[in-house]
Parts: structure tokens; sequence; C-alpha cells
């Protein structure tokens, strides 16, 4: 339905996206620390159960999967490796505790 209604772009992104000035963690001993891996304030990104990649941008991700850097938070990660392409941001509900068909 989420893809429908966004005419399957394949440069869609879908997700909760939050600002990621806003979720950097300042405390070592977090999991999701990242300061040592990316010094830069945080891109913006889709936080949560799930999101949705369009076929662009999935495959500029299978492309340079050789070469992208392994964040240790994957929700950030795909923004830092996004943050150069011609990606659409679509706010989607996620929800772990509900699910559509």
């Amino acid at each position: 339905e989420f893809f429908d209604q966004n005419h399957g772009d394949p440069h869609m992104w879908g997700g909760q996206f939050v600002s990621g000035a806003n979720a950097v963690v300042d405390d070592p001993n977090s999991k999701w620390y990242m300061k040592d891996q990316y010094p830069a304030v945080l891109e913006d990104y889709a936080n949560g159960p799930g999101f949705i990649l369009g076929s662009e941008a999935l495959q500029f991700i299978q492309n340079h999967y050789d070469t992208l850097f392994r964040y240790r938070v994957d929700d950030a990660a795909v923004g830092i490796w996004l943050k150069n392409t011609p990606t659409h941001k679509y706010p989607m509900k996620v929800d772990m505790y509900s699910h559509y068909v």
C-alpha cells in the first residue's frame, strides 16, 4: 500500500525519520554511540523497526557494498550511505506492534 501510494518511486526511502542532529548519543558505553565512527553531526535517518528503500537506493548499497563503512547503528548507517544520492524521503508510520498486509 505504501509503495503504491508513492508510485513505486525507485529513489524512495520510507520510514519514521529523525533528525540526526538530535539523535547524537554522548555516552560511549551506549550501544548507539557513534562519535568514534562518525564524529560529524549524523544525517537524518529512518529510525525504528523498519524502513523501505526503492530500487535505486538498494542498487546503490549493493554496488558499493564492499566499500561502505560498517557503522555500529544500522539505521544511521543508511542515512550516512545515502546522503549524497538522489533519494526521496517519505514519512511512513512504522509500528512494531501492528502489521499491515
